[in-house]
Parts: structure tokens; C-alpha cells; sequence
């Protein structure tokens, strides 16, 4: 018996040395990759604090775990396949695993174009945390910008979720990429006899009136159309916090309403 081990031994000593090499190699790999994940794990609950919910980190753990799993796996099917005896056993090991890769990546196509998405998100910096912007008609703030969905909180504070994909598909208007200055435009009829100087003068100086007006840029009054009997103009003036454009436009409405009618300038 023990010249049988003996032999077996002797025969296939380079196999066995092998063997134990991945086997040692496997449990370094996923003791490694648990301590990486874990750590990782553990630094973003002291960062994040409470926004690092419990559900996200039951996601790290099962996320975790399969990995470790994964490792495990594949490490049991390279060490099989060392010997004559097993090498079919780690042979069909190796291509269940090949087969289900395959059928998860068919399966995860939407996910990992999404994670591609993000990723080229995070590199290429269209958007970042923190910026005003409109997407499809909605407008926002960037609240978060995950691997797999950039959230943003919409004027009326409610959440809007788009899958990465097609937020990177999507044509977005970042009003905080260069800066966050945003114009505000408004169009007036009023009548041609009026003196255009006072006009613009008197509009400047109740514009001038708002917190929402940006002091460094000076408002206009831009002559756009004229004929006999009447003029356009175009108020422009602009405000440094785009999510409150409207506001700012609504209040200047308001307030050149009271000017043109105090003034006896609206036209009849």
C-alpha cells in the first residue's frame, strides 16, 4: 500500500506540485479579493455615513460571496484537471464554467452596457455631482452617479432615475459645465412714440432690483423689430442659478408689468 502511494507519488510528483501550487494560489486569490471587497466595503460606510444603507451593503456581501465562489470554482476545476484520474471531471468544471459565463453575459447585456455607460461617465465627465442640468425634458440637479444609473433631483425635489445607457445616448444640457450663469429672455410689444433710452434705462434699473440678478453681467434691452407704429424688445438678463431661471423670468414679468403700467406704456 504504501509503495503503491509511493509510487503514484513518484510518478506524478510535477501533477501534485502543481496541484498544491493552485491550490495554494486559490485560497490566496479569494482570501485577497474578500479583504478588498470588505475594506472597500468598510470605507465607504465611514465616507458616506448614513446614505450607506443597509441594502447596499448586503449587495457588497452578496456580491462578495459570489466572486469568492467563482474563485473557489475555477480553482477546484484547474487543481482536478492536474490528474489523470479527474482531468474529465475538471475538464466539464472548466466548460459549465465557459457555458454559464456566456449565458450570464447574454442575460446581463443591459447591465454591462449600463456599467460601460457609467464607466465612461465617470472618465469623460459630461455631467458631474453637483450640476444643473435638462435631459429630456426634464430638468435637475446630478444627485448621484452610480455604475449602473445616474439619479437627479428634479425642481419639485422629486427623483428621476435613467438607466446609463440611455443617459449617455440621451443629448443633455449641462448649465454648470463652464459656469452656472443662465440667460433669461423676454420679448415686450410697446408702442413706437415711446423714448427707447428711458425705456431701456427704467427696465435695467427694475431688473437691477432681484437677488436672482447676476451683478457681473449687466442686463440688455435689444431693439428687435420695429415698424410704424410699434417696437420689440428683448429684455436679457442673467441669473447664476439655472434651477431658478423660471422664477427669476417670472418675477421680471411681474415687476415690468408694475413698471409698464405705472409709466402708462402699455400699448393699447
Amino acid at each position: 500500500m504504501i509503495n503503491s502511494i509511493i509510487t503514484y507519488i513518484s510518478d506524478n510528483f510535477s501533477s501534485i506540485v502543481q496541484a498544491g501550487l493552485i491550490l495554494i494560489f486559490t485560497i490566496f486569490l479569494a482570501k485577497v479579493v474578500s479583504l478588498l471587497i470588505t475594506e472597500n466595503m468598510r470605507f465607504a460606510s465611514k465616507k458616506l455615513g448614513h446614505r450607506f444603507t443597509v441594502k447596499r451593503v448586503t449587495k457588497i456581501k452578496l456580491i462578495r460571496r459570489l466572486v469568492v465562489a467563482a474563485i473557489y470554482f475555477i480553482g477546484l476545476a484547474a487543481f482536478l484537471y492536474q490528474f489523470q484520474t479527474f482531468r474529465r471531471l475538471g475538464g466539464i468544471m472548466f466548460a459549465s464554467a465557459g457555458i454559464l459565463g456566456i449565458i450570464f453575459g447574454i442575460a446581463a447585456q443591459a447591465s454591462l452596457a449600463n456599467i460601460f455607460a457609467g464607466l465612461m461617465i465617470s472618465f469623460t465627465q459630461p455631467v458631474r455631482l453637483g450640476d444643473f442640468i435638462e435631459i429630456d425634458g426634464q430638468e435637475g440637479r446630478v444627485e448621484d452617479i452610480t455604475l449602473t444609473y445616474t439619479r437627479i433631483r428634479t425642481w419639485d425635489n422629486k427623483r428621476l432615475i435613467i438607466p446609463n445607457k440611455q443617459f449617455f445616448d440621451s443629448k443633455i444640457i449641462n448649465y454648470s459645465l463652464v459656469d452656472n450663469n443662465s440667460l433669461m429672455s423676454i420679448v415686450l410689444t410697446l408702442s413706437s412714440d415711446l423714448d427707447l433710452d428711458l425705456v431701456k434705462k427704467k427696465i435695467i434699473t427694475e431688473i437691477k432690483k432681484s437677488k436672482l440678478n447676476l451683478l457681473k453681467k449687466e442686463p440688455k434691452v435689444l431693439l428687435i423689430e420695429l415698424s410704424s407704429d410699434q417696437i420689440k424688445i428683448e429684455v436679457q438678463a442673467w441669473s447664476e442659478k439655472p434651477e431658478k431661471i423660471w422664477d427669476f423670468s417670472c418675477e421680471i414679468r411681474e415687476r415690468l408689468l408694475k413698471l409698464l403700467k405705472s409709466e402708462g406704456w402699455l400699448k393699447k
